[in-house]
């Protein structure tokens, strides 16, 4: 199935300053665009991404195409992530918020949702026998290169601080997935084993943008959450780009028991966006269905 790739115009668009104001008011902030960009995350779902300046929390921002709109949400924090179809009637859709208004090109692209960040692969979504376009590895570390390297910045982040992170598992292949999958069901049950392990084609470390981290005391546990290891990545992770996939309370939406040592990444942008929202999954963030479940 076809997905979009987003070519995005390089130019911010502005408007002018509003009236004068009295000498002894701070002047206005010009409303302005600095960030539209947009990435499939499911071969039938693509998210606007969009970054202001000198626009107010609750403002609409609206997609538009052919005249025609097909997604609308509000500003927080300066940002908002709007959710549309992947079946534009056009190759070009408008953004508009505040009344500015910023143009992205959409082109078909078969590799772009592989490569994209904010991919998401579930018991409903998935990611077939795709593999990503690029793996950087570095010992036990292999993730896209962006992630790779991320993960890299951050492990240093709290080395400085005395904590040690170290890689449990990255990438893994549908190959390998199905070998570890067939293991735990032969242990615990299928309906056991869906409650931690993802199936066969199924599992976000297919993407190359999953880690499983772990500290010095504590490995795929909850106890994890309680080590410095934990409290760093609680508190910090979103800063280089990574997100707690599996949230506690959130089973009945991800369909995995709380994984305080699953990171997956998908960019400071929208990791950074995800916090100050409080999204606890990208189910929700994307405005997907819950996916406790497999379909068969």
């Amino acid at each position: 199935m076809k997905t979009l790739a987003v070519l995005v115009t390089a130019a911010a668009l502005t408007t002018l300053a509003g009236p004068a104001q009295a000498a002894s008011a701070a002047p206005r902030k010009p409303a302005r665009i600095v960030l539209a960009t947009a990435l499939p995350v499911t071969s039938a779902r693509v998210v606007v991404g969009v970054g202001t300046t000198g626009v107010a929390t609750g403002s609409r921002v609206t997609v538009i195409d052919d005249g025609r709109v097909i997604g609308r949400s509000r500003v927080t924090a300066g940002k908002a992530i709007v959710p549309i179809s992947s079946k534009v009637q056009g190759s070009r859709v408008t953004v508009v918020v505040a009344g500015q208004r910023r143009i992205i090109t959409v082109r078909t692209d078969a590799a772009a949702l592989a490569a994209s960040p904010w991919s998401v692969v579930n018991k409903k979504v998935s990611a077939g026998s795709s593999t990503p376009p690029r793996l950087t590895t570095s010992g036990n570390l292999r993730l896209q290169p962006s992630a790779a390297g991320a993960y890299e910045k951050m492990a240093k982040t709290a080395a400085r601080q005395g904590t040690s992170l170290w890689v449990a598992s990255s990438y893994r292949s549908a190959a390998r997935q199905k070998s570890l999958y067939t293991a735990y069901v032969a242990r615990d049950g299928r309906k056991a084993a869906d409650t931690y392990s993802a199936r066969p084609g199924h599992s976000e470390h297919q993407t190359g943008l999953a880690v499983d981290v772990a500290g010095s005391s504590c490995t795929l546990s909850g106890c994890f959450a309680d080590t410095a290891a934990g409290r760093f990545v609680k508190s910090d992770a979103y800063k280089y780009g990574f997100v707690v996939r599996y949230p506690k309370g959130a089973d009945a939406t991800t369909g995995y028991r709380y994984e305080p040592w699953h990171l997956r990444y998908v960019g400071p942008w929208l990791a950074g966006y995800l916090h100050s929202v409080g999204s606890p999954t990208l189910e929700r963030a994307f405005a997907l269905p819950a996916a406790p479940d497999y379909p068969n």
